[in-house]
């Protein structure tokens, strides 16, 4: 395919030949007898291959008469599609600050005009054409020489007013940002780390995993699927966990130490083939990638966009334009694009309502919205962008976690200006833009630096995947999310081939789970929030369409937009179905598996769902309760069957004893209720895509758990492993705390789980109200054995589910009911009265100590030092050192004299036996010391004066047990 488009005038001298590629192009005989295309191109075409290329490079060289300091700067597809690179000469400053093109003008022509208008307009205005995109009608000038901004855009407006223009303005650039650091990630997947290791969160919180099964299982039955990546790449940079050879545009240039890796790592999110001995694998079994480079360069630009020192990419209109036809004309499906100002200086600018820059911005959404919906007058596709990473300003971040506090912006950012571009026309409904999540305990959310307004949102923070030489780094962004949102749409033109872009937009944003937004300062940021997609969820959809006619099909794919479906004359939440299955096999060989569809049908209609976030903020999961009632009105637990829905990636938060949970697939499981009204969380029962149920009943079997709501909380509570130190003793309306503080239970609220929340209050208050703050506070939530606690995983605490918990998230405790202490627990030296014979007032019993200090326990047992014979017993009355320890003036210290044991203080002073060095004793009480009964003495806690203090001993009077 050669020698123009259509009006095209003969370069003198040029040698007539013709290499036809589209079949569906006729020929024309023009003046001067040179025959020219007389049509648009074909559909399709190879674009990219050698004939074509060869072909586009000498009608290129012959517009400007073989000039070799232009070829070598042109990007050839074929003689319909090249354009010229700009580079650090062809830069000027403009009068806002950021550099422009100063030599060159895009104009786009109507149809009819063609090149012909192009080259006219080239030789009036002192301009050779250097690229051209027959497709879009777009025609890339070079001036002979730079000029002023005013100038360029007057001299725009000037050619804008000939017949056959329809818009001719500067080739306008922005930033790429600064290339990525190099991460620390030592290797891919591979045997020891697996497709389920940490690295690979971002395929599991996209349910890629069920994706893949199914792919696995059906080999082949997939239709395969181009995936056109528009994005920085270079020569020589491809990677071995991606097909070879795959279509492309690149860039004359090679890759160099600063060139980004940005493009080959989205292509493995989208692409990559876990093939290999070591590997990481994309989320599109089906894609076949073409791929093609923006044309970047890179500069010492960073000041302007707020990067200062660092190498800048910038991207201009006409490469960019360039690229996204040659991924639609080699025939993709899907185009994802991950460009546009980044956080930058100039994105301050845009949100604190710089006008020019603003202008600037939206100028760059409306000419991609311009070339894509010229692209879709020929072809449908679905384009996905990212949103962009301007959200919190990072100049504002209070410490390397990217925490709070940080400004977030306004919504004037990349991602919305493209959606408003796009509004009301063809692309509006073909347009996905992603914002980014990031994990969570137990979950995830939206991502602090992601824009809002996002149609969707998905994994964006320290992703895996390729980079240069082979090698795998870990990125984060808008960008990461993108890729992952354009594998699933090819993994859905795959499983149905017939669907078009809209209703695959449809399936997308229609399946996809209802997300909280980002936080900071504990406040939610509303404008952040995105529904977070479901790709096993959607997986599923689209293998039930491709079985279905068109009419019911165009009907149900528009209930799914909408979120849920109609079965039975019930709504029903779109990621609820499909078919559900118990890992591993029944007693029959086979999976235990339900389909809530036919559960529905078996039921014959009236049955109610309620969907219900568990955790609207989103920082602890986003399961969602699902309630189905069936009978009723469904105010009683019997009247309802009640579900928990896990989607993709979400980590059950029904404790270390409940059912293993594969957070790679979006799973169900019931929530029984047992008289006491408390709930067990049955077996997970995960989406396996193309599976049949195999009954419509649900599967599920409620148990019976004692509840705590109405009960008595007495016991010894203390801490779980891995729990804040503490715990309190609870008797009765009595708390006492081991730290030595004493309250009183306020109040117990019981909730419909079960559970009851227990709040306490000070002593010596009535209410809660206080003359300086509250004199009430949080125990903590009662959790009967067999429930499971919801603990999130960031804690460190592991459940104990078959014993009573008390949980306090505020304070990070977890206490587990033992038995009140008792004289039982204290060794039975000590157990029994023991009273002074000449002092019946004079005594001390476990049983008191208990009484009065129910937190005292034994912490130390020796031989005595001081007494052959004797033992020495340390009692701790209050933990005040939370470590099982206490200090001396919290201790009571206890000597056990068996029957034998002698005592002479006097003679102990003699012989130098007496602690701290004392010679003589005062008072001294050997004579009331009985050799032949056992004795107890009180030793004091601390011996002040000259001369040792001396303890009454004290003699069992009653359950001494012989001792």
């Amino acid at each position: 395919m050669v020698h123009g488009p259509a009006g095209t005038p003969s370069p003198v001298g040029r040698k007539k030949k013709m290499i036809i590629i589209g079949a569906a192009v006729a020929l024309a005989v023009l003046a001067g007898g040179a025959l020219w295309w007389a049509l648009k191109p074909a559909a399709q075409h190879d674009l990219g291959s050698p004939e074509a290329v060869s072909a586009g490079e000498e009608f290129a060289a012959d517009l400007v008469d073989g000039d070799s300091a232009v070829t070598q700067r042109q990007t050839v597809a074929s003689p319909d599609l090249f354009h010229y690179s700009f580079d650090e000469e062809d830069l000027a400053e403009g009068a806002d600050g950021y550099p422009f093109v100063a030599n060159q003008l895009v104009i786009r022509t109507t149809p009819e005009a063609g090149l012909t208008e192009a080259r006219e307009i080239a030789d009036d205005i002192g301009a050779r054409v250097v690229g051209l995109n027959i497709f879009l009608d777009q025609y890339q000038l070079l001036l002979d020489e730079a000029v002023a901004q005013d100038d360029l855009t007057a001299l725009g407006d000037e050619v804008s007013q000939r017949s056959g223009v329809a818009a001719a303005e500067e080739n306008l650039v922005t930033a790429m940002g600064p290339a990525e650091a190099g991460g620390e990630w030592a290797g891919a997947w591979g045997p020891a780390l697996g497709p389920d290791s940490a690295g690979n969160w971002g395929m599991q919180a996209l349910g890629a995993p069920a994706i893949w099964e199914y792919a696995d299982a059906h080999e082949g039955e997939l239709a395969p699927t181009t995936v056109g990546v528009v994005d920085a790449f270079y020569k020589k940079q491809w990677h071995a966990d991606l097909a070879p050879d795959p279509t492309s545009l690149l860039p004359s240039g090679e890759a160099d130490e600063d060139s980004s890796t940005h493009g080959l790592h989205v292509s493995g999110t989208i692409a990559t083939r876990h093939d290999r001995p070591t590997g990481i694998r994309g989320v599109a079994p089906n894609a076949e990638l073409s791929y093609a480079s923006t044309g970047e360069i890179r500069g010492d630009h960073g000041g302007f966009w707020g990067w200062a020192g660092d190498k800048v990419g910038l991207i201009d209109r006409v490469s960019t334009d360039t690229a996204l036809t040659f991924v639609v004309e080699s025939g993709a499906k899907v185009v994802n694009m991950s460009f546009g100002a980044t956080s930058s200086e100039e994105g301050r600018k845009a949100q604190e309502g710089d006008e020019a820059v603003q202008e600037k911005m939206a100028q760059w959404a409306d000419d991609r919205a311009e070339a894509l919906n010229g692209l879709l007058e020929r072809h449908d596709f679905l384009a996905v962008s990212a949103a962009g990473n301007d959200s919190c300003i990072e100049e504002e971040i209070g410490n390397e976690e990217r925490v709070a506090p940080c400004t977030v912006v306004g919504s004037f950012d990349a991602g919305n200006e493209l959606k408003g571009a796009a509004q009301r026309t063809p692309l509006g409904n073909r347009l996905i833009v992603v914002g980014a999540t990031t994990p969570a305990d137990g979950g995830f959310e939206i991502g602090w630096f992601s824009n809002g307004n996002a149609d969707v949102a998905a994994p964006g923070t320290d992703i895996l995947s390729a980079v240069a030489d082979d090698g795998y780094d870990l990125k984060t962004g808008t960008s990461m999310a993108a890729p992952h949102v354009s594998g699933l749409a090819v993994a859905l033109f795959g499983a149905d081939p017939q669907l078009t872009a809209a209703e695959a937009k449809k399936l997308i944003v229609g399946t996809a789970n209802a997300a909280p937004a980002a936080r900071w300062d504990g406040q939610d940021d509303e404008k952040t929030s995105a529904p977070i997609a479901n790709g096993a969820a959607a997986f599923q959809i689209a293998l039930m369409t491709a079985e279905m006619d068109e009419g019911p099909r165009k009907g149900f794919i528009d209930q799914v937009s909408s979120g849920a479906v109609t079965a039975s004359d019930t709504e029903l939440p779109a990621p609820l179905l499909g078919t559900w299955c118990a890992p591993g096999e029944n007693g029959d060989g086979q999976a235990d598996c339900f389909d809530l569809q036919g559960h529905l049908a078996e039921q014959g209609g009236g049955v109610q769902v309620v969907v219900t976030p568990d955790d609207p903020t989103g920082r602890e999961s986003i399961s969602s309760t699902v309630v189905l009632c069936e009978e009723g009105s469904c105010d009683e637990r019997d009247e309802r069957v009640q579900l928990r829905y896990f989607p993709p990636g979400a980590v059950s938060d029904a404790g270390s004893g409940s059912p293993a949970h594969d957070v790679s697939y979006p799973r169900i499981a019931e929530v029984a209720w047992g008289e006491g009204g408390n709930p067990v969380m049955g077996e997970p029962y995960r989406l396996t895509l193309g599976a049949e149920g195999t009954f419509p009943e649900l599967p599920f079997a409620s148990e019976e758990r004692p509840s705590l709501a109405d009960e008595a909380l007495d016991g010894a509570w203390r801490p779980a492993a891995g729990s804040a130190p503490g715990g309190v003793i609870i008797r009765g309306d009595d708390v006492f705390r081991t730290s030595g503080q004493t309250e009183k239970i306020f109040q117990v609220t019981p909730d419909d789980d079960g559970t009851a929340f227990v709040d306490v209050i000070a002593a010596g208050y009535s209410s809660c109200a206080a003359e300086v703050g509250s004199a009430c506070a949080p125990l903590g939530r009662a959790i009967p054995a067999g429930t499971p606690a919801a603990i999130p995983g960031s804690y460190g605490i592991a459940d104990v589910p078959d014993r009573d918990r008390i949980w306090n998230a505020q304070s990070g405790e977890l206490l587990v009911r033992e038995p009140l202490p008792s004289a039982a627990d204290f060794p039975a030296e000590l157990r029994g009265e023991w009273c002074a014979k000449n002092d019946s007032e004079e005594c001390f019993s476990v049983e008191a100590l208990l009484e009065s200090t129910p937190t005292a326990f034994v912490s130390g047992t020796s031989d005595s030092e001081e007494v052959q014979g004797a033992k020495d017993f340390s009692l701790c009355l209050v933990d005040d050192l939370g470590s099982g320890e206490c200090t001396t003036a919290a201790s009571q210290f206890l000597r056990y004299f068996p029957v034998g044991t002698e005592w002479d203080c006097a003679e102990a002073g003699r012989k130098g036996e007496l602690p701290y060095g004392f010679t003589s004793c005062d008072p001294d009480f050997t004579a009331e010391h009985d050799p032949s009964e056992p004795r107890l003495i009180v030793l004091p806690n601390h011996q002040h004066d000259k001369q040792y203090v001396d303890s009454v001993p004290l003699y069992r009077t009653g359950d001494g047990a012989g001792q």
